[in-house]
């Protein structure tokens, strides 16, 4: 650019001078827009990029975690039910100890006491044991 502006002072009246240094001048100020121009698309090309492998790899994460979140409460569901025939199962045996002891009654009112007692111990169990497992799936 020194020499340009030696030349120019040198010659101030050239116009023809004046007029090529225009031209190389417009010509340089394309070739650095062009280039700046170029360098702004590769650099928006690899953000771009860049924010997509982002994008992909967060979506992986998410599906993983929502296979496991179903997973974990699939699991859970199955062991509740699992609990819930249990209990139903339970009360339904000491349901059929009562019904055979309201059969002995008027034969031996000793059985009768006994299984009375012994089906309030296994009710107070079996709520015990639901109160715990409920508090353990919450």
């Amino acid at each position: 650019m020194t020499y340009i502006n030696d030349a120019l002072r040198a010659r101030p009246d050239d116009v023809r001078l004046r007029q090529q240094v225009a031209c190389s001048c417009r010509l340089e100020a394309a070739w650095y827009a062009a280039s700046l121009d170029e360098s702004v698309s590769r650099a928006k090309a690899v953000l771009t990029r860049t924010l997509l492998q982002k994008i992909v790899q967060h979506a992986r994460a998410l599906h993983k975690a929502a296979r496991e979140l179903r997973a974990a409460l699939e699991e859970r569901e199955r062991r509740f039910r699992d609990a819930q025939d249990g209990v139903v199962q339970r009360i339904y045996a000491i349901g059929l100890g009562l019904e055979h002891a309201r059969g002995r009654a008027g034969v031996d009112a000793n059985v009768v006491e006994r299984t009375r007692l012994c089906s309030i111990e296994q009710l107070n169990r079996v709520i015990r044991e639901v109160r715990e497992q409920i508090a353990r799936y919450s």
